[in-house]
């Protein structure tokens, strides 16, 4: 349902029975990305008061980082920002109560090649325990401004994901949090190839 920097990756809608059986989901075009407020559709519905009461004292988090707990594909760890919402045990989040532009640059992170190459080592079942052992920039050093950025790394990257995940009215908390006032961004799918490579070639960078 997810790829990296892209929670509307595929959807139920559309979907047939030779599909389903393969364990497959209709594709989000483009066009559909294009429209900021396309929504994909689930599987199975969950009551909405039942969600927040099983985030109980997380229920404020309007946003957290998700990823698929079963690899490998192209790419074995596989994540990315999500609205809130009722998810299965295979997509576990992770909810945290750093700022936001150090959780935004978190998803730059665990998105990078650096991180997916140290996932694909240790096993092909992304749980809590392999994803704690992932390596991450440390907080107090993402924050340290950079002479060849000229701002900190955590506000490099933050942009980027703000960018990259920001095209739908589902994240809009996301944009507030970052201080951004503006609509989504449009889906470009040539800028989205140009901004990728570069957040996971900075993040590689870093982390060496």
């Amino acid at each position: 349902m997810f790829w990296h920097f892209d929670h509307r990756y595929g959807t139920y809608k559309g979907q047939t029975e030779k599909t389903g059986e393969q364990g497959c989901v209709a594709s989000v075009s483009d066009a559909q990305h294009n429209d900021p407020e396309y929504r994909i559709v689930p599987r199975y519905w969950v009551d909405a008061g039942l969600t927040y009461q099983a985030l109980a004292e997380d229920v404020s988090a309007n946003w957290f980082f998700s990823w698929r707990d079963v690899g490998p594909s192209e790419r074995t760890f596989v994540g990315t920002i999500i609205p809130r919402t009722a998810i299965g045990h295979t997509a576990p989040i992770i909810i945290a109560t750093t700022p936001a532009r150090e959780r935004a640059s978190l998803c730059a992170l665990l998105s990078s090649l650096v991180v997916d190459y140290a996932a694909r080592q240790k096993s092909s079942r992304m749980t809590y325990f392999i994803v704690e052992q992932l390596p991450i920039i440390a907080p107090a050093n993402l924050s340290e401004e950079k002479m060849w950025l000229g701002i900190a790394l955590r506000d490099w990257l933050a942009d980027r994901v703000l960018e990259l995940c920001y095209t739908n009215e589902e994240l809009s908390s996301l944009a507030v949090e970052l201080g951004c006032d503006h609509l989504p961004f449009r889906w470009q799918p040539d800028r989205r190839v140009y901004c990728k490579p570069k957040s996971t070639l900075l993040s590689c960078t870093c982390t060496n």
